[in-house]
């Protein structure tokens, strides 16, 4: 488990920032106070987006308390990979609501509308389109 901080150097008014982003919130909360960060500059809170702003001074701070630094890039593969964990613990979660996995609906072609009417749904979901 680790902090990291990007390379991104965003303007923001007479500052230039970055995002600070870890593998678990905890570690985050951890590191922001660390290098003196309010709790309430906490972004995106509870989600695979939770990162903190941080000016290129505090960014210096935390590469001190042990932030990897990394590359714009690599911050969004950090990011795709909680995304795609969080989805994961929801997709169990719902599974042992229900008891049971949850079904495939397998191609459009075989799929029904939700009330059961037999039409095929790649139908039913195409995008209305306006009259003039």
């Amino acid at each position: 488990m680790a902090v990291y901080v990007d390379d991104t150097q965003i303007p923001f008014g007479r500052m230039v920032i970055c995002h600070m982003l870890a593998d678990t919130e905890d570690e985050l909360h951890a590191m922001a106070e660390r290098i003196g960060l309010h709790r309430r500059w906490h972004q995106s809170p509870g989600t695979w987006r939770s990162h903190y702003d941080v000016a290129l001074a505090r960014r210096e701070l935390a590469v001190l308390h042990g932030a990897i630094e990394i590359t714009r890039r690599e911050a969004v593969r950090i990011r795709q990979r909680r995304r795609a964990h969080e989805a994961s613990l929801f997709k169990a979660n719902s599974e042992d609501a229900r008891g049971m996995a949850a079904p495939s609906a397998g191609p459009p072609e075989f799929q029904t509308d939700c009330a059961g009417t037999g039409e095929d749904t790649a139908r039913a979901v195409q995008p209305r389109t306006r009259s003039v």
